[in-house]
């Protein structure tokens, strides 16, 4: 499987607990993942698998069940959605990275990733993320999927940042060692938390995920590779 494909199914992971987490029917396909049901914001309807363009039947017969606003997340950059009433609000990229392939700095203060245990740390990490729309995206009781990972990264008793990571369910035991975990949902010092995960991951875990193409530059400086490009796409009625 190449990395772009690693990338993606990843983020399908990620997408699929989340619906489920807030009792939502998504369902995978071959070539698409969707869901028939409103998706929180910041997470689409419809994930493109195939570089194939096959995902225009399953679009237009979300049209029929879903109100305006939601999204799809097109992972090859190859829909035109403009003539079904579509807006691209997202240009980025796929990235990857081996924990191996970057020479840490050495840290100024002790670095550390510190998991939310609590219901009251979760909500102390939502706030840190983002306050205006947290619990609509993040339901109560998430952090307790053992395929997720909400963390803190500390310099001491100071919060420096933050990240979301994310496994398959089947490597949920297993998920700082993980072959490949998903890093999103980051907030602080993106260099703190890049330092932070490299001692804790397994350096023969590839981290994945995607960002916008205005932050790109700033995770190749920190050795993450630059996969293929990705559009997000919303449904303007």
């Amino acid at each position: 499987m190449s990395k772009v494909k690693w990338a993606i199914d990843n983020n399908i992971e990620l997408c699929h607990s989340v619906a489920l987490a807030h009792e939502l029917s998504p369902v995978r396909l071959p070539d698409v993942w969707r869901c028939g049901a409103p998706m929180p914001p910041f997470y689409p309807n419809l994930i493109t698998r195939s570089a194939h363009q096959l995902a225009q039947t399953e679009i237009r017969e979300l049209k029929d069940l879903l109100p305006g606003g939601w999204g799809v997340k097109d992972s090859f950059a190859n829909l035109d959605l403009g003539d079904e009433r579509f807006q691209c609000v997202i240009s980025g990229a796929w990235f990857c990275t081996s924990l191996t392939q970057w020479v840490s700095p050495v840290a100024t203060s002790p670095l550390k990733c510190v998991p939310v245990t609590s219901e009251e740390t979760f909500k102390q990490w939502l706030l840190a993320w983002n306050s205006d729309v947290a619990y609509r995206v993040f339901p109560k009781g998430i952090w307790q999927q053992h395929n997720l990972l909400f963390l803190f990264i500390k310099a001491g008793q100071d919060v420096v940042g933050g990240c979301l990571l994310n496994t398959p369910a089947q490597d949920a035991t297993r998920i700082y060692d993980s072959p490949v975990v998903g890093l999103s949902n980051w907030f602080g010092d993106l260099a703190a938390i890049r330092w932070a995960l490299d001692q804790q991951v397994s350096a023969d875990t590839t981290l994945v995920g995607y960002t916008d193409l205005d932050e790109i530059d700033a995770l190749e400086l920190l050795g993450f590779e630059r996969l293929s490009n990705l559009r997000v796409w919303v449904h303007t009625p």
